[in-house]
Parts: structure tokens; sequence; C-alpha cells
């Protein structure tokens, strides 16, 4: 074991001396250049400022980024779901009947618009009230979930 370590020793001494003038003269080309090795130094910083004072604003790019990905996915699925339901329960707006897609008969928009309106039956149980507005929404022409509308029944109880 001490030959080992002595014979690593010799073999560092020997590449320290052998090594030795071209340190020197790598040291000296450093002294000649530090001039140079200062301008560039100070050309960098001035060119990477911008980018020193954008990292201080490094939290706010993330988190604008994760609100980012977050909306556009968020949107997506949402998007998705309500294609979905709508073609699940036939909410899509109204389509041309098959004869007129085909082409066989030439239909003006009018009688389009009575083939798609549901035709309502009055009964006793219906008021003139709701009546009225059935008419009124047959008129308007709404599409997709909006034209979907939930009657309420009137509260008469005076329980308050």
């Amino acid at each position: 074991m001490d030959y080992i370590s002595t014979a690593a020793s010799i073999v560092y001494l020997l590449v320290l001396y052998a090594l030795y003038p071209v340190i020197k003269i790598l040291q000296l080309v450093v002294i000649g250049l530090a001039p140079v090795i200062h301008l560039l130094q100070f050309l960098a910083r001035v060119v990477l400022f911008p980018l020193t004072l954008l990292a201080r604003f490094e939290t706010i790019y993330i988190y604008l980024g994760v609100a980012t990905i977050l909306g556009i996915l968020t949107g997506s699925i949402l998007h998705l779901s309500s294609n979905i339901l709508i073609s699940a329960l036939n909410l899509s707006s109204r389509t041309k009947p098959p004869s007129a897609q085909l082409g066989g008969q030439d239909q003006t928009e009018e009688t389009l618009d009575s083939a798609a309106e549901p035709q309502y039956q009055l009964d006793d149980s219906m008021t003139k009230e709701y009546a009225d507005w059935l008419d009124k929404d047959r008129t308007k022409k709404k599409t997709g979930l909006v034209s979907q509308t939930i009657l309420e029944e009137e509260d008469d109880s005076e329980d308050f």
C-alpha cells in the first residue's frame, strides 16, 4: 500500500512540472485578454438585462399559463358535454325535412316553419293565460336549450 501512494505522488509531481510552462502561458494570455473578457461580460449583462426583469415576474407567468390551460380545458369539456346532451336529448335546432334535404321538393321557409312548429291542442284544463303564453312562444324563433321552458304553478297558499 505504501508503494502505491508513493508512486501516485511521483506521477502527480511529474505531470505538474511538465504542465507548469503551459499553465504560466495560459495565465499570461488571460492577463492580456482581461479587458476583452470584461467588455464581453458587460455586453452580456446589458443584453440579458431584460431577461432578468422578466425573471422577476416568473410567478405571474406561471399563474397566467396555468389559468389559460385550465380555461381551454374547461371550455372544451363544456362544449363537448353540451354537444353530447343536445344530440342525446334531440335539442338541436330545427332541420329541414328529409325530402327538402335531398332536393326532392322546393319548399319555402314558411312551409318549413309550419312543419317544424308543434301544434298545441287546447283543452279545458288549460287557462286562457297559458294559451296566450303558448301562442307567444310559437311566434318566437328560439333554438337549442333556450326553447325549452319549464312551466311553474302559481302558489295560492297564504301560509306565510
